[in-house]
């Protein structure tokens, strides 16, 4: 006998439907059998809707309505017996014989799917076999992610689930997978967060891309949670990009107290430091002596005439000079221009200076030498070192170290004095790291390079192996290294034996007073001296 009922499935008509289910969420199927919508029937088997039947094919033959014939005609004769003959006719009654009788496989596939921002949390789905599982549905108002293959099973279909192009459109926003009758057009659509934003160093440190569900604070602070503690962050507002075209935060989190990054930038970058140029200058007047002066005009041209305004009692403070040379490597002061004069001394007017009777054969003491400390990463790893350059100098982008390739990373470096100019410079790391072209031997072939000291010196240290910057005491080992020098302090090398053939491979800090650290890399002396604090 027929009932009726309110059932629900997932799509927006009966003859579309994959499945009934009992509950509007779709998470219970309806019970195995005939369902009709008084046009079609269809019948539900494990889950699955099979191919309409149309309902006169399978509605009860109306065999049953022969049944009167037997009207209480009391007559005796048997005559009207042969009238039911036709009664046979019922047999169309087995149309339903389109019901396959042995009840069909249905065959789902699994998938595992990860909760949005909490990969600990997990829900398996299932599809029937050949569909496509999207990449970020919502069950039971949770956003879940990257579905992988699982052996696990699950009732809960994800047919019929909102989906969404990411979590956080998922998180963010109301998904409107079937238009209102008459959609109102939205207004400018406010784009979904980043998922990944920028977090610059407050220390020494590389910057990185952190993922977040939301976009953080101007300003907010991070620290470092894994390998190397209490290396502080903070975002000041630069928009992210994929976490394959930068390196990612490894386990940050919002700092919650310490030091960390007292001094927030008041920008997103600093101030460009001032670009000088030196320009070597004499007197139109005569006299022929050379002078050196830098100043924040660029690209003036030899033959140009200038007058200078700078410190009391200067030899240059006053009348034209002519500038003979550009590009300096040294400079007597800095000066400010105070009138310039393009077609040279004869377009200058002012008084003509008479230089100093006796200027001293140099108007100053040797100048010192001004520097910048660039600061590389290793190509293949993120061992740090430091080198010098001559100030306003451009360091090169990939140097050689003693066969390790390291890529040009800020101005942040430390006082050291490894000049780079003493190592092979490339445009890229690919170029360092590719196998040199071999040079042709010179005719006669050169004598080798003599060893960087004749002195190879036995020093009783305290050495730590592969530990980072700030954490090396106490040593984890206690023996003898051979330097090109009979201090730690002043060497420059450090060897791997007696007879000084080899550099010691690998990042040691060595000490002879347990107190004062160097670092060598792969023998050649890096960083320190520094006082390192004993490891938490």
């Amino acid at each position: 006998m027929a009932t009726t009922g309110t059932y629900y499935f997932d799509s927006a008509n009966f003859s579309t439907a994959n499945a009934m289910f009992l509950d509007a969420a779709l998470s219970t199927f309806a019970p195995d059998g005939w369902y009709s919508d008084q046009s079609i029937v269809r019948q539900q088997v494990a889950g699955v809707l099979f191919n309409s039947t149309p309902c006169p094919s399978c509605t009860p033959s109306p065999s049953p309505t022969p049944s009167p014939s037997p009207t209480p005609s009391p007559s005796p004769t048997p005559t009207p017996s042969p009238t039911p003959s036709p009664t046979p006719t019922p047999s169309p009654t087995p149309t339903p014989s389109p019901t396959p009788s042995p009840v069909p496989t249905v065959s789902y596939d699994y998938r595992r799917y990860e909760k949005c921002n909490d990969s600990g949390t997990v829900q398996v789905f299932r599809l029937l076999q050949g569909g496509s599982f999207p990449a970020f549905i919502k069950y039971n108002n949770v956003c879940y992610e990257q579905p992988e293959p699982t052996g696990s099973t699950s009732t809960v279909d994800v047919a019929g689930l909102p989906t969404y192009s990411n979590c956080a459109q998922c998180l963010g926003t109301t998904p409107t997978p079937s238009p209102s009758p008459t959609p109102t057009p939205s207004p400018s659509p406010t784009p979904a967060p980043a998922l990944f934003y920028y977090l610059t160093p407050c220390g020494s440190q590389q910057g990185c891309f952190k993922q977040l569900a939301s976009q953080p604070a101007v300003g907010a602070q991070f620290v470092d949670g894994g390998v190397q503690p209490n290396e502080f962050y903070q975002y000041l507002g630069q928009a992210g990009v994929p976490t394959d075209q930068q390196a990612p935060c490894n386990n940050n989190i919002i700092a919650t107290g310490g030091s960390g990054c007292t001094t927030p930038a008041p920008s997103p970058t600093p101030a460009p430091s001032p670009q000088y140029e030196n320009y070597s200058v004499i007197s139109c007047a005569g006299g022929g002596t050379t002078y050196y002066v830098r100043l924040t005009q660029l690209g003036y041209p030899i033959g140009f005439a200038l007058e200078f305004s700078g410190p009391s009692g200067a030899p240059i403070t006053s009348g034209c000079w002519v500038i003979t040379g550009t590009n300096q490597s040294q400079f007597d002061y800095t000066g400010t221009v105070s009138a310039q004069y393009p077609s040279g001394c004869s377009q200058c007017t002012s008084p003509t200076p008479t230089p100093s009777p006796t200027p001293s054969p140099t108007p100053s003491p040797a100048p010192t030498p001004q520097y910048q400390y660039p600061r590389y990463i290793a190509c293949a790893d993120d061992v740090l070192i430091n080198v010098r350059q001559v100030f306003g100098g451009t360091p090169p982008a990939v140097i050689d170290i003693n066969g390790v390739c390291y890529e040009y990373l800020n101005l942040a470096g430390t006082t050291n004095t490894n000049d780079v100019g003493n190592y092979d410079s490339f445009a890229s790391c690919t170029d360092c790291q590719a196998l040199p072209t071999p040079t042709p031997t010179p005719s006669p072939v050169p004598a080798p390079t003599p060893a960087p000291s004749s002195a190879c010196i036995a020093i009783q240290v305290g050495y730590s192996t592969g530990q980072y910057y700030g954490c090396c005491t106490p040593p984890d080992n206690y023996g003898t290294k051979y330097f090109n020098a009979n201090s730690v302090a002043s060497a420059t090398r450090m060897y791997s034996g007696l007879g000084c053939t080899e550099l010691d491979r690998g990042t040691i800090f060595v000490s002879e007073n347990g107190t004062t650290y160097y670092e060598f890399y792969n023998g050649v002396k890096s960083y320190g001296p520094v006082s390192c604090p004993s490891c938490p």
